[in-house]
């Protein structure tokens, strides 16, 4: 019995934790999906959100589909997330205002409230579009390239305004 047991602990410290953790709705779009890298963000004393990015076999492309999987640790109203989304866009230097308020309402109509504990998925797609998911329910998608590409800069763009978190996401260590 007690060697049944040490090997249960040596198969679970061998096997990534990421195995299991992989939500159905980046399995849908993402062949073989592993983690590049996770962070947390946190706001003074408060921690707002863990982030993890996947790719295929954990290797981003920006290119290939990837997916940013958001677990909130605080809840937020959509406006709050499609408010703070937009102004992230805007600090990198997009000027664009009639896009800026287009891309906040579809934000509005597709994010939800959000609890402590949900966690909101976002998939690149192949074509440039972006999938939204809570959980593994779809929330709706965003045909824009350039909606896409400035959405997921956020995160893992050079002008992000947290490089410590794009390190760690981009597992750039």
């Amino acid at each position: 019995m007690r060697n049944l047991v040490y090997i249960f602990i040596i198969y679970f410290m061998i096997l990534p934790i990421s195995t299991f953790a992989v939500p159905k709705s980046i399995e849908l779009y993402i062949e073989k999906p592993k983690i590049v890298g996770s962070g947390r963000l946190s706001f003074w004393m408060w921690d707002v959100y863990d982030a993890s990015l996947y790719a295929e076999d954990g290797m981003y492309k920006n290119s290939k589909p990837f997916a940013l999987y958001i677990k909130y640790l605080m809840s937020f109203r959509k406006e709050s997330l499609a408010n703070r989304t937009i102004q992230e866009i805007k600090r990198q230097g997009y000027k664009d205002n009639d896009k800026l308020l287009l891309w906040k309402n579809q934000l509005i109509k597709i994010f939800p409230d959000v609890e402590k504990g949900e966690a909101i998925t976002a998939i690149y797609l192949d074509g440039g579009s972006i999938g939204f998911f809570l959980e593994n329910k779809s929330l709706g998608y965003i045909n824009s390239p350039e909606f896409t590409r400035k959405f997921f800069d956020i995160w893992i763009g050079e002008k992000t305004s947290e490089q410590e978190l794009r390190i760690k996401l981009l597992n750039l260590n």
